[in-house]
């Protein structure tokens, strides 16, 4: 007997599906597919067997959480980007001339949900991010010992 219930869906970021485990195919879904996927299995559920409220209230919650969660981490990846500001990168990312990008970071960004850095005029995702140097901190105070 088939409910019609949505047995693989990852997120985005979460990578897990439905049931909170761990996807092995690596395929991703995304909010707005998700919500298409679920007024399908609306429409074209059995009427003598519809979907037990319980199970479409446990789908909707899984989704209100991947909201959260994506939103979560754009946060911390845009927080992470932000603190590397005055921080010297190397990415694995090219420039337009087909260099790496690498240089001292003037300000973060988010777009679609990536966190980016901008080192002069190239935007770098925090995932192509290899190495990050901060400068040295020089204590400027003076003290004196008395003798």
């Amino acid at each position: 007997m088939s409910t019609g219930a949505i047995t693989n869906y990852t997120g985005n970021s979460t990578n897990t599906n439905a049931a909170g485990q761990s996807s092995a195919t690596g395929e991703t879904v995304s909010e707005n597919q998700f919500l298409d996927l679920l007024v399908t299995q609306l429409q074209n559920q059995d009427p003598t067997q519809p979907m037990d409220d319980s199970q479409f209230v446990s789908e909707l919650a899984q989704f209100s959480s991947l909201q959260e969660s994506t939103t979560m981490n754009t946060t911390v990846g845009l927080q992470t980007a932000a603190g590397m500001i005055g921080a010297t990168i190397t990415s694995s990312a090219d420039d337009s001339s087909g260099n790496p990008i690498s240089g001292e970071v003037t300000s973060a960004s988010s777009a679609n949900g990536v966190a980016n850095v901008i080192v002069g005029t190239n935007t770098v995702p925090l995932t192509d991010i290899t190495a990050v140097s901060y400068p040295s901190v020089s204590n400027s105070s003076s003290s004196s010992s008395g003798s």
